[in-house]
């Protein structure tokens, strides 16, 4: 299981992104910040963790190295509907364990592709 240093700097470059570049999307730390967060010659305080966990859209237990589980948005995807907009798109929303919700937009393809896995999973009753 990796530390704090090790993930925020995993994170950081597999967005491809340098230090300065972190610091800048974050706007609460500086670079000298960030490189001593991945020394480990710092820790960063929780305002600060929890604006790179967002940045990262990570859960703070992986961030912090107490989970293997990444995304803060696991759970269940809670809907599909069509979005009215200027044009009409393929939205789902999927539930976050914190209450919270994420939407993604889906090509007409991709609907359809999830549709179908849905369509193949058993009720929840089923199980009962």
């Amino acid at each position: 299981m990796g530390s704090f240093p090790e993930r925020l700097k995993f994170l950081r470059t597999q967005k491809g992104l340098s230090q300065q570049a972190l610091a800048e999307r974050l706007g609460c730390v500086s670079k000298s910040s960030i490189n001593m967060y991945e020394r480990g010659d710092r820790e960063p305080g929780l305002e600060t963790i929890e604006a790179i966990a967002d940045f990262f859209n990570v859960d703070l237990d992986y961030l912090l190295g107490k989970s293997e589980t990444q995304s803060r948005y696991r759970d269940v995807i809670i809907g599909i509907e069509q979005a009215k907009k200027n044009e009409d798109s393929n939205i789902i929303r999927i539930a976050g364990r914190d209450g919270s919700y994420q939407e993604r937009r889906l090509s007409d393809e991709q609907l359809a592709a999830l549709k179908a896995i849905l369509d193949q999973m058993p009720d929840a009753t089923d199980d009962l």
